[in-house]
């Protein structure tokens, strides 16, 4: 196969693509893991291998450190180094220099198959942060002119906007005043997703002091404080283990907590801070039970130091107890916190309960988007063809999952990213109506992979949304319901949630106008 460019015009590297399939070698002897930062070397190349990334790193506990690999198409794989944060390979392909973990520096030669540490250099680096801001206002501009998902930059004159941000450069201090001037001038495009950060901490931050909690509710009584409710826990989950709700510790719903790590409780004052700075495990309680107030309690209890897991958990289980309840059973209730690892891990968990259920309401309020819609879309929209009989045993549908009833799904203002397109593509497919409140209205993805020269980072919306309904009509207006309730802050004080209550009544006069019927097998053949 001839090639019409001349290598000596081209400048680079040029390949041979005649008979390139029959010289593929294949990688043998690669265990499981992320192998990333390739690089070609004489008959094989190098790569950093990490444990890699699974959903919640489930099974993950003992995660291997960063390896760098050698893979020589004759020898195999060979570990050069452990705790590699980083290296970089020479021209000739001969040497490497690698940082580790622990900020070291060392040179590998491939010939010699020899390490050598390097001596850490202890001059300082002087910068000049005028320029260094400047050159970052200015890449950040740059980055969104050639990646913004728009070409036309949504009719901005964007030149224009460097002038008129450059100019205030002189105004500001500091590396969070520069965040906030790059801000505003991504937000000139108008356009969700186009974030700013900076490498380490905030200039302007407060130092964490830890607070233990208890996961219950307390309020104030004449010998101390009444534990007026113990959020339930899911012992199965190690992170949704709620501290008093454990038998073995015989606290009760009505018990009254006397003393708090030694110190006695004042019904007067606030039990909280009684737990502010407890960092251990365990707090020391003395209860006084609600039936027996001659028997008191001493226990070391557990406490967690954040309760937002139990708190979510309890309002679940809350809604799927009134789903529950209100249809008798017939209905099912799921919740999805985002379209990410822990709003699929959710689905996997609540989704496939529901089979023999007439209806199911889809809540997705509060979703922070994501990027795995798509699967469950996959999922809710298999429809049933078929049934799997077993001689013993119960009746299965044909897809094993396929939902046979009547689906809503419902949203708020607070549903977005990819929880926009969700209930959008919902609708489109004919699975259910939408119920709640317009989404946010953010549907334009983004990558966080170019970073500015003191390690802060920009993105840029480049990955856009277009339907072939309402072609980008999503972006910065989000989605409408097709039966509008609002959820008021009364509502809330009542402990009331009409978009919830609406959301049965709409899968009752559905199962009463269209019943849900599942077919009898056909007769056995003789």
């Amino acid at each position: 196969m001839e090639s019409k460019m001349n290598p000596e015009e081209i400048g680079g590297i040029t390949i041979d693509l005649e008979g390139l399939r029959d010289r593929i070698h294949p990688v043998t002897d690669v265990t499981p893991g992320t192998w990333d930062q390739l690089e070609a070397t004489w008959g094989g190349f190098y790569a950093v291998k990490t444990s890699g990334e699974v959903l919640h790193n489930d099974g993950m506990e003992d995660m291997t450190p960063p390896m760098l690999i050698r893979f020589d198409v004759l020898g195999g794989p060979m570990v050069v180094y452990e705790d590699v944060a980083g290296y970089v390979i020479s021209g000739d392909r001969m040497t490497l220099a690698l940082s580790t973990e622990t900020g070291a520096w060392l040179t590998y030669d491939r010939m010699f198959e020899t390490l050598e540490e390097l001596p850490t250099p202890m001059h300082m680096l002087e910068i000049d942060t005028t320029a260094e801001w400047a050159q970052i206002l200015d890449e950040a501009w740059r980055l969104q002119r050639d990646f913004f998902w728009n070409p036309k930059l949504n009719g901005i004159d964007w030149d224009a906007m460097r002038s008129k941000y450059a100019e205030r450069l002189d105004l500001i201090g500091s590396r969070d005043e520069l965040d906030d001037l790059i801000g505003r001038m991504m937000s000139e495009l108008e356009c969700s997703h186009a974030y700013i950060w900076q490498e380490g901490p905030p200039v302007r931050s407060a130092e964490y002091v830890p607070f233990a909690m208890l996961g219950a509710d307390l309020a104030p009584h004449s010998e101390g404080y009444e534990i007026t409710r113990i959020l339930p826990g899911r012992s199965w989950d190690e992170d949704g283990r709620s501290p008093l709700a454990s038998s073995w510790l015989g606290i009760k719903e009505g018990d009254v907590i006397l003393e708090i790590d030694g110190r006695p409780v004042d019904p007067n004052s606030n039990p909280w801070s009684m737990l502010d700075g407890i960092a251990g495990d365990t707090v020391r309680l003395v209860v006084m039970p609600k039936d027996k107030a001659e028997e008191i309690l001493v226990v070391n209890a557990p406490v967690v130091h954040d309760e937002s897991r139990l708190r979510y958990n309890a309002w679940v289980d809350g809604n799927r107890e009134a789903v529950d309840a209100a249809s008798d059973g017939r209905f099912g209730y799921l919740h999805l916190t985002d379209m990410d690892t822990e709003g699929l891990s959710q689905f996997g968990h609540q989704f496939p309960g529901q089979g023999d259920k007439e209806g199911l309401v889809i809540d997705i309020r509060n979703n922070g988007g994501g990027f795995v819609s798509q699967l469950i879309l996959d999922q809710l929209n298999q429809k049933v063809t078929g049934y799997d009989q077993p001689r013993h045993g119960s009746t299965m549908t044909y897809p094993q999952h396929a939902f046979p009833g009547h689906m809503v799904v419902l949203m708020d203002q607070h549903s977005g990213s990819d929880g926009d397109i969700f209930p959008y593509m919902f609708r489109e497919m004919g699975l259910g109506p939408l119920i709640g409140m317009r989404t946010w209205g953010g549907v334009v993805g983004i990558r966080s992979d170019k970073g500015a020269v003191d390690g802060g980072m920009t993105t840029q919306p480049e990955y856009a949304t277009w339907t072939l309904k309402d072609g980008w009509g999503i972006e910065n207006y989000g989605v409408d319901p097709d039966i509008e309730v609002d959820n008021t802050p009364h509502d809330h004080l009542e402990g009331r949630d009409r978009q919830l209550e609406r959301a049965i009544e709409e899968l009752e006069r559905r199962t009463r106008e269209m019943p849900v019927e599942t077919p009898s097998p056909p007769a056995y053949p003789e």
